[in-house]
Order: C-alpha cells, then structure tokens, then sequence
C-alpha cells in the first residue's frame, strides 16, 4: 500500500523522476531520490532528470539544520 500511495503523489508533483524521498527514523535519516526504472528509458540517450535528488539534498540539509548551504542552493535554483 505504501508503495502505491507514494507513487500516485509522485504523479501529482509531476511523476517519481522529480519526487524527493526521506525515511527518517528516531536514530537515523536516509534521504534518496524516489526509484523507478528510468535506466531502461534513458539507456540510450545522454540525458536524466537530477532534481529529484537535488530536492532530497535540500531535505536533508534543512533535517541537519545547515541553513547556510541551504539557502546558497536555493538561490541558485529559485
């Protein structure tokens, strides 16, 4: 169930490729973009989508509380 809720969310936000995804846990947190089969579709051509894990990586330095880093890409993006 939880796979399937996680994907049709994914789908609102404009599919798995641009969701980001934390599992945070009381004693550790594991931040990783969403996983789908995009090496079969990109095999071939010289391109990939990184803001999913670019937006993992803003999650995780506002859960480390690096606000500094933070905000540098956050003012390179918006």
């Amino acid at each position: 169930m939880e796979i399937f809720l996680s994907d049709l969310v994914a789908g609102l936000v404009g599919g798995l490729g641009v969701a980001p995804g934390a599992n945070i846990g009381d004693d550790i947190a594991i931040f990783l973009r969403q996983y789908m089969d995009q090496h079969q579709t990109l095999q071939d051509k010289i391109k990939a989508n990184p803001l999913a894990l670019l937006l993992s990586s803003i999650e995780m330095l506002k859960y480390l509380k690096l606000d500094d880093f933070l905000l540098k890409i956050l003012k390179k993006l918006f």
